[in-house]
């Protein structure tokens, strides 16, 4: 399965739920079909870290009672930007859990779920931390978030088939994240795209 997941041109021009958004793809970068413009292609692990989140026991009120840190649950991608969260843990929650701190303008991907929740995206507007259902994406220099988030957010169907039940309980990995390819234009045309994009 997961030797399979590799990049096919077809693919990335699937990556733009709106039609504008790919029209506006192609205008900037050429043709996705041949890549004239020969733009490298990284997978995710290649210019991000990637990690799991945890959630500390709830039989432990130390670790919930006047919580001060961001805990995010999986239905909570569905907000698309993260400006807050719904829990909150406390230090000694955290510090018993093996969840880890998300920095702002992060990217956090669903693992699983029937109905839309798995394969969903949001970005991290503040710090926070999340629960085991949610894998963190945070790209380096390479990649700016924003452009990170809005070719994601497009790739929902391609996202949830990569776990290899579309439709049923199936779930998305470490793996499998670390190995989606991302067409990876120069950082002045991400920011054009971006901007036009928002």
């Amino acid at each position: 399965m997961l030797d399979n997941i590799i990049y096919h041109p077809k693919i990335f021009l699937r990556q733009y739920t709106n039609n504008s958004d790919k029209s506006q793809f192609i205008e900037m970068f050429g043709p996705v079909e041949d890549n004239k413009r020969n733009l490298p292609v990284k997978n995710i692990g290649d210019f991000s870290e990637c990690f799991a989140g945890a959630t500390p026991s709830t039989s432990h009120p130390k670790y919930w009672d006047n919580g001060t840190i961001r805990l995010m649950s999986s239905g909570e991608v569905h907000k698309g930007h993260i400006e807050d969260t719904d829990a909150r843990i406390t230090e000694l929650g955290y510090k018993n859990a093996s969840t880890k701190m998300v920095p702002v303008h992060s990217i956090v991907i669903a693992l699983a779920g029937q109905g839309k929740t798995r394969g969903t995206v949001a970005v991290t507007d503040v710090d926070l931390c999340t629960n085991q259902s949610l894998y963190a994406i945070v790209p380096n220099a390479q990649v700016h978030y924003t452009y990170l988030y809005q070719n994601l957010q497009g790739r929902y169907t391609e996202l949830r088939g990569l776990s290899g039940d579309v439709n049923g309980r199936g779930g998305l990995n470490l793996k499998i994240i670390q190995k989606i390819p991302v067409i990876i234009p120069p950082m002045e045309d991400q920011m054009k795209f971006v901007a036009i994009a928002e």
